[in-house]
């Protein structure tokens, strides 16, 4: 039902949902957790008029029907989920999530991180992480 909702709003308010004015408002309306840093939300409003409704529409599509694939319960990659504390609380449960379905799965609070804030941010901070992740493999 969410999938139809977004495509049929999309479909018939897309153009204006995709303009500048509209992205502006809107970027001002997300909860706080979600706030862009303003060289971000600069780069984002400059952007998203190019958006097509027709990617968005694929984009919801892909959203709305993935799920994790059964075969994961059988993986024995060591993976690491590293997640900001600041996410939302969908973000956090759907680590959760991960974790109870694939066993080695080891899942990282980055303490003060918004969504992607430690690879869009701290790329350094981040490939330390990884190489002392795989450095104990």
């Amino acid at each position: 039902a969410l999938l139809k909702y977004s495509l049929f709003v999309y479909k018939h308010f897309g153009k204006w949902m995709f303009s500048k004015k509209f992205n502006q408002w809107a970027l001002t309306m997300l909860p706080k957790q979600m706030h862009l840093p303003d060289d971000i939300a600069k780069l984002y409003l400059r952007d998203i008029p190019a958006v097509k409704v027709e990617t968005m529409n694929q984009v919801f599509y892909t959203y709305y029907n993935y799920e994790l694939k059964d075969s994961l319960k059988n993986s024995l990659s060591d993976i690491i989920y590293w997640y900001g504390s600041k996410e939302m609380k969908c973000i956090k449960a759907s680590g959760a999530l991960f974790q109870s379905t694939v066993k080695n799965c080891q899942l990282i609070e980055l303490p003060g991180y918004r969504h992607s804030e430690i690879s869009a941010y701290h790329p350094e901070e981040w490939v330390q992480r990884a190489e002392q992740f795989f450095a104990n493999k």
